[in-house]
């Protein structure tokens, strides 16, 4: 790397479209592992608490509930995955902008 390349990291930090991105990559981090915590932890929640409710309702097809329930996990966290990629390359463009416009505005000073 070179000198005239350097970026000011306090510079970038005190940046309100970087603060803002920050914000918005939080708040889209917590709202997706909480959601996802909650979808995780319904099943055992539900054996634990209503298991005699839930067998008496659906009968026979308690397990193949249960089973769908697991495989629902499983497309879950590939989908997850998925578009967490796919919004990770939409964060990243965003800040190698903001990165390239630090670094321009470096060399002009």
């Amino acid at each position: 790397m070179l000198e005239k390349d350097r970026l000011d990291m306090e510079a970038l930090k005190e940046d309100k479209e970087f603060q803002e991105l920050v914000h918005d990559k939080m708040r889209y981090l917590l709202v997706t592992i909480v959601g996802f915590l909650l979808f995780y932890l319904v099943l055992p929640l539900l054996i634990s608490f209503y298991r005699n409710q839930i067998s008496s309702f659906l009968g026979e097809l308690f397990l193949v509930f249960f089973w769908g329930y697991a495989f629902t996990l499983f497309i879950a966290t590939w989908l997850l995955g998925w578009h967490y990629w796919r919004v990770a390359t939409i964060y990243d463009r965003k800040i190698s902008t903001i990165v390239k416009r630090k670094i321009i505005n470096t060399e002009e000073s």
